[in-house]
C-alpha cells in the first residue's frame, strides 16, 4: 500500500536505462522526500486521499501509454471520477486529467531530450495512435513542436 518502494524501484529503473540523473529522477527523488516526509511527520497511515493519489500515479505510470481517459483510471481503480479529482485536487491541487497532461507531457519531453527515438515513436510511447494529434498536443502544453523542442533543449537554447 506505500509508494515508497515503488518510487525507490522507479529511480533505480530510471538510472539503470541512462546512467546518470534525468528530470525522471529528480522528480521522483522528490516524491520519495515528500513521501518520507509525510510518513514521519504524521506517524499516521496513509489518508484515503493520498492513496487514492499516490494509486492514480501508479497506475498511469503503468498504463499511460494505452489510455489518457479519466473515466479508464476511476474505473481501475474503483472510483468515481468525481472522488479521483477530488484526491488529485486534495494532494496535488490539480484535476486527474491535468495530471495526465502533465505526466504525457513530461515523459514527452525527456525522450525527446534524452532518447534517439522519433517524434513519431515517442507519439506512440505516450499513447497517441496519432502523430498529428501529439504533435498539437505537445505545442499546446509547451509551446513548441516535438522536434522544436529537441533542438532548442539539446542546444541549451530553452528559456
Amino acid at each position: 500500500a506505500d509508494v515508497i518502494p515503488f518510487l525507490i524501484r522507479a529511480i533505480y529503473k530510471e538510472y539503470q536505462e541512462h546512467q546518470k540523473a534525468t528530470p525522471t529522477i529528480l522528480m521522483l527523488m522528490s516524491l520519495l522526500i515528500t513521501r518520507i516526509g509525510e510518513q514521519n511527520q504524521s506517524g499516521k497511515e496513509v489518508t484515503k486521499g493520498n492513496f487514492i493519489y499516490y494509486s492514480f500515479l501508479k497506475l498511469l505510470d503503468e498504463k499511460m501509454s494505452t489510455t489518457h481517459r479519466v473515466s479508464w483510471y476511476a474505473d481501475a481503480l474503483q472510483l468515481s471520477e468525481k472522488s479521483l479529482n477530488r484526491a488529485c485536487q486534495a494532494v496535488a491541487q490539480c484535476a486527474a486529467q491535468a495530471i495526465i497532461h502533465q505526466k504525457i507531457n513530461f515523459e514527452a519531453k525527456r525522450q525527446l531530450v534524452y532518447d534517439q527515438s522519433s517524434a513519431k515513436e515517442i507519439a506512440y510511447s505516450v499513447g497517441f495512435a496519432d502523430p498529428i494529434q501529439f504533435s498539437k498536443f505537445f505545442k499546446q502544453h509547451s509551446g513548441f513542436t516535438p522536434l522544436e523542442y529537441r533542438r532548442k533543449a539539446r542546444s541549451g537554447s530553452l528559456s
